[in-house]
């Protein structure tokens, strides 16, 4: 009975918790450093990976080490704009309360898999190669190729290397070939560490060359710097009345005519934030002067590539108002084209893409270049159809072609949308620009006022219900910038777009 009073005391047992605490303590904090000692080896493993696992593989890695070095995923979600953040922010937030210990034993594991399969994977010495130190020596019938193959120690010569030199000599003079190739020219440095993204990205582009001869290289080089010099050069901005006014935009002034021209021929005209409010402001000095016609085209080959999609990426803060603000700066655009009051031209030079497919509707007519094309990929980036195209296109050419084109992303020639309505007249390239300016001639001599009673007579009863179809159309693509599928789609873009 005293025994039993002892052991269940309230004096002992806080000893025996006490005594148990320590062994606890002992046995977690060794477990500790041993998980701790393989996540910092592992830290250090992993630069020294050299293939890529894929980016699955990488998010992976990168939220284990964040859950390991930080806890638990508390940072804001970015904007769906940010495509690598928010792929970064979904794999850690993935992993939810997983501890800190978990997380560095599940790193370091990976880790080691990688590393392991890595290690399995190393490319077989190929005939000739671990004969001689720090060399590849490869035999063939009539050329013998002798390489350098230290490049992590940039080529450098061993003492052995001398050695193995000569002998590599000895043995080509001694071989059928008639000659003998000592180089470095094609790739053969170690491919880095697939987080080196710069890196891996230039040797990737070394590596492609393949077996492409120095002679042969140093003359694509010599071409290429040509042609992009002459590219530069082609697209510095002109000197023509107006130009520097409006950013990616010439804008020319003459009595009859007014041209606005789109000016990033190096980007296929695409269209960025300053410049949907420039064309607002180019579209209001045209109506404010004394020409009757104001004809829009492209400089090069396109004549509008559409959004620049780089505009998505340099959305911050609140994605919500981003979304607003850029429905407001389209909603007004578009105003301008509804109620621009003077005969409106498109010259369509190339392919047009996007919005300016969806704006020739506003348009009074439309003449086409028949190496034109039209398409707008609205369901491939996940979002829906401005410039009242939901509304005009079925009015001129029908709800089924309508649909194959705002809704399955067809793209149709110039000589289809000619048989559609949409397109007025098309033109041969070769020809175009002159027949546009025969074109235009005859419009600039016609009676002006007569030309502006028209337009208000055929045009004016519907202008407030495209005002309408304009803010219903801006309000939907609020909500589609938000989604998390129009996110995908545009990841799927650029990702798309990165291995072209």
């Amino acid at each position: 009975m005293f025994v039993s009073k002892f052991i269940t005391s309230a004096k002992i047992i806080p000893r025996l918790v006490a005594f148990k605490q320590p062994a606890t303590l002992f046995l977690t904090t060794s477990r500790t450093m041993s998980s701790n000692s393989r996540f910092e080896e592992a830290s250090k493993k992993v630069k020294l990976l050299k293939q890529d696992p894929g980016n699955d593989v990488k998010l992976n890695l990168y939220a284990l080490f964040k859950q390991a070095t930080e806890g638990s995923c508390k940072q804001s979600k970015p904007s769906m704009f940010d495509l690598v953040g928010k792929a970064k922010w979904d794999a850690w937030n993935s992993l939810g309360a997983m501890s800190q210990e978990d997380a560095k034993k599940k790193y370091a594991s990976l880790v080691d898999e990688l590393y392991h399969a890595e290690s399995q994977d190393k490319t077989e010495s190929s005939a000739g190669d671990g004969k001689y130190e720090g060399l590849l020596y490869s035999a063939g019938k009539d050329i013998v190729e002798i390489t350098f193959n230290r490049p992590n120690k940039k080529n450098a010569i061993t003492t052995q290397m001398y050695t193995d030199i000569v002998a590599a000599l000895k043995e080509a003079s001694n071989s059928e070939a008639a000659v003998t190739v000592l180089s470095e020219g094609s790739c053969k440095q170690s491919k880095p560490s697939m987080f080196d993204l710069v890196g891996k990205a230039k040797w990737d582009a070394w590596n492609s060359l393949g077996a492409m001869s120095q002679e042969d290289a140093k003359k694509k080089y010599a071409s290429l710097v040509d042609e992009l010099y002459h590219a530069e050069s082609q697209d510095k901005t002109e000197s023509s009345a107006g130009d520097g006014k409006y950013e990616g935009l010439l804008y020319s002034a003459g009595k009859d005519i007014v041209e606005i021209t789109f000016n990033r021929p190096n980007k296929k005209n695409a269209i960025t934030t300053q410049m949907y409010t420039d064309i607002v402001a180019a579209l209001k000095e045209a109506s404010n002067s004394e020409a009757a016609v104001t004809v829009l085209s492209g400089k090069g080959d396109y004549y509008s590539s559409g959004n620049d999609l780089s505009n998505f990426s340099m959305v911050q803060g609140d994605l919500e108002t981003a979304a607003k603000n850029a429905a407001e700066l389209l909603k007004n655009f578009v105003a301008a084209f509804i109620d621009f009051p003077k005969i409106l031209v498109a010259a369509v030079n190339g392919p047009a893409v996007g919005i300016p497919v969806t704006l020739l509707g506003l348009c009074d007519v439309v003449y086409a270049s028949d190496k034109a094309t039209f398409q707008t990929p609205f369901s491939l980036l996940g979002q829906s159809p401005e410039g009242c195209s939901t509304y005009l296109f079925p009015k001129i050419m029908g709800y089924s072609k309508a649909n194959e084109i705002l809704m399955f992303n067809k793209k149709f020639t110039a000589a289809e949308a000619k048989e559609l309505g949409l397109v007025s007249e098309v033109f041969p390239h070769e020809t175009f620009q002159q027949n546009v300016r025969e074109k235009l001639g005859v419009l600039a001599d016609a009676s002006k006022n007569s030309q502006i009673y028209t337009k208000e007579l055929t045009r004016g009863l519907e202008r407030s219900t495209l005002h309408k179809i304009n803010e219903l159309e801006c309000q939907r693509l609020v909500e589609r910038w938000q989604s998390p599928d129009c996110m995908e789609a545009l990841m799927k873009f650029f990702q798309r777009k990165s291995k072209l």
